[in-house]
């Protein structure tokens, strides 16, 4: 039975594969368990001063072509929280949520779909997908996690087959991105 690292490194692996033979080789990126940044929240700190705290959430795979230094993100800002912002705060493109079936339930369903609504409000032209692996054995039947992943941009129940229609699928989602702009 795959686990969700193997099914990690094998979506990677794929779609490193197609951006390296690709027109976007040159500006997209593609990693794993990069950390996103996902909230702000103004509140007092200790001594009663007014802060903005920001928060980060580690996501399962990236694609991206720009960064913000965290030196540039954080002027004017005084705390970060999440153990995520280290060097920088990755601009995402499109990202994609990774499960293995098996381990899904209802509540981490409603739990990944809120965590994307947070993201998309930040960064609203990041596509996000919700990957299942191939493995078919579900705790989940497809109709709940169509119902309760509503604020996915796509879900894909089955990667073996689907995974060369998600590529199509980032690949037109990236040339609109270039060609608006947020590629350059």
């Amino acid at each position: 039975m795959q686990t969700e690292p193997e099914f990690s490194k094998e979506v990677l692996s794929f779609f490193l594969e197609k951006i390296k033979n690709s027109e976007f080789a040159e500006s997209i990126k593609v990693e794993e368990r990069v950390y996103i940044l996902k909230d702000f929240t103004f509140c007092r700190d200790k001594r009663g001063k007014w802060q903005l705290i920001t928060g980060t959430q580690q996501q399962d795979i990236v694609f991206y072509s720009e960064y913000v230094s965290k030196e540039e993100f954080v002027k004017g800002i005084i705390k970060i929280s999440g153990a995520g912002m280290r060097d920088k705060v990755v601009i995402p493109l499109a990202i994609c949520e990774l499960k293995v079936p098996q381990s899904m339930n209802t509540h981490q369903l409603i739990t990944y779909s809120s965590i994307a609504s947070y993201i998309k409000e930040i960064f609203p032209s990041c596509a996000f997908y919700f990957l299942l692996s191939s493995n078919i054995k579900r705790k989940l039947m497809p109709e709940t996690v169509l119902r309760q992943g509503k604020i996915f941009d796509r879900i894909f129940l089955n990667w073996d087959k689907d995974k060369n229609t998600i590529w199509g699928d980032l690949k037109t989602h990236f040339a609109y991105l270039k060609r608006i702009g947020n590629i350059k």
